[in-house]
């Protein structure tokens, strides 16, 4: 009795030993998994940014499933947007009550680089990042946006798009379809590992609008490629091509108009959009330590419009 006695005792003794070699294996297992991490303008460490600011990130916009950037922005204190169309081709977007006629109040950025027309001259927006390409969206109020350019009265703005993959072939298809004849098509694919890699995105975006005579037809095609020179330096090139047809114009809906048919676009059927932007940006990101980095990039935009 007293020998069987010592092996009912030795029996939990072995289980928590087995229990404690799979705990070590699984912590194990979990360290040596690959992280992958989101370049973004603010810094790891949010509290060190002067004024005011929100992140809207990945988890939030995929919970959302926001259909435009005004549905994205519009949880953030302070932001207000003005809605012409139904796919917010223009943006309008104030900043703590400031004018959100095109946005010229509020710099735009794409991944640092500034999207108006012409920052110092017309900063006025007629293009804003999809958000098929967005990974997350920084919004800086207050005195900190003074660091990233020109025309950040209200604010600033930055879409931060989606990184190469790191880890082999990934890809994905999406499309959308709607009222009004709306119709949407994403496509994205791209390869990479360690050393680097490289990543293409075409989407499409067509519909009839939310009145009549407000036809829009917007395309857009962007390869973006990434090589790790070195375990602390990345090298960073993206080129786009954005082409944009449409009936919607800067004629707004007058008293009369809108008591014959505030349904209709009264110039729509003579005034006509067109927008083509081409865009390349490169960037060199030198990494000092965990808590140091330092940027520097190069971009060009070529738009026109009529």
């Amino acid at each position: 009795m007293v020998r069987h006695n010592l092996k009912l005792k030795a029996i939990p003794a072995i289980v928590s030993i087995a229990i404690m070699a799979i705990s070590m294996q699984i912590q194990a297992e979990e360290i040596a998994v690959d992280k992958v991490e989101v370049s973004g303008i603010l810094p790891d460490r949010l509290e060190s940014v002067p004024g005011s600011f929100n992140v809207v990130d990945e988890e939030a916009l995929i919970e959302r499933r926001p259909f435009t950037v005004r549905e994205a922005l519009n949880s953030v204190p302070g932001v207000n947007i003005v809605g012409e169309d139904a796919f917010v081709l223009a943006p309008n977007i104030g900043i703590r009550g400031l004018d959100p006629r095109r946005t010229s109040r509020t710099l735009l950025l794409e991944d640092g680089m500034p999207l108006f027309l012409a920052p110092y001259g017309d900063p006025s927006a007629h293009y804003s990042t999809p958000l098929q390409r967005v990974q997350r969206i920084e919004v800086v109020k207050g005195s900190g946006q003074i660091l990233y350019g020109p025309q950040t009265i209200g604010g600033m703005i930055n879409f931060v798009t989606k990184p190469v993959p790191t880890n082999g072939f990934a890809g994905s298809v999406q499309a959308s379809a709607g009222n009004n004849d709306f119709t949407g098509l994403h496509a994205n694919v791209g390869y990479g590992n360690e050393q680097g890699g490289i990543m293409f995105d075409a989407l499409q975006n067509k519909g009839d609008g939310i009145r009549d005579n407000h036809e829009f037809d917007v395309e857009e095609y962007t390869l973006k490629g990434q090589l790790n020179l070195t375990d602390r330096q990345t090298l960073i090139l993206k080129t786009s091509y954005y082409k944009e047809d449409s009936n919607v114009s800067e004629t707004g809906l007058g008293e009369i108009d809108y008591n014959n048919d505030k349904f209709q676009a009264p110039s729509g059927n003579n005034d006509r959009f067109e927008h083509t932007r081409k865009s390349l940006q490169l960037q060199h990101i030198f990494k000092f330590d965990e808590t140091m980095k330092l940027s520097t990039q190069a971009y060009y935009a070529d738009s026109y419009r009529s």
